[in-house]
């Protein structure tokens, strides 16, 4: 059994929980494994993990040049996201609405 007080620091993440703790997105976690920048250790068909020491060392250099600490603010990220879905649906009702207006053809009355 696990004690309470016990830590347990993972050595392996995979994209989707880099991207969530780093302020870097899935596809450049992508982009810099096949520039070789980290390396994707594959699992199983659908699991990639990769190495943290790989990242911290790609994240140190900027750390040490501005002396702040990384942070990222999970409630402003989802706001963000939730605000980008809904400007996507508008977007989306709109041309929707726009092509049934055009495909509206007008009413054409013959004078007798």
């Amino acid at each position: 059994m696990i004690d309470k007080k016990t830590v347990v620091k993972k050595e392996y993440m995979r994209a989707r929980e880099i991207a969530d703790n780093y302020p870097i997105g899935m596809s450049t976690i992508w982009n810099w494994a096949s520039k070789g920048k980290l390396t994707a250790i594959k699992v199983s068909d659908g699991m990639t993990v990769f190495k943290l020491s790989e990242l911290e060392e790609l994240f140190s250099p900027i750390q040490k040049a501005s002396n702040v600490e990384i942070t990222v603010n999970k409630k402003r990220l989802r706001r963000i996201k939730s605000n980008r879905l809904k400007l996507r649906k508008k977007r989306i009702t709109r041309i929707a609405k726009q092509k049934e207006l055009n495909s509206i053809k007008p009413a054409v009355y013959s004078q007798p």
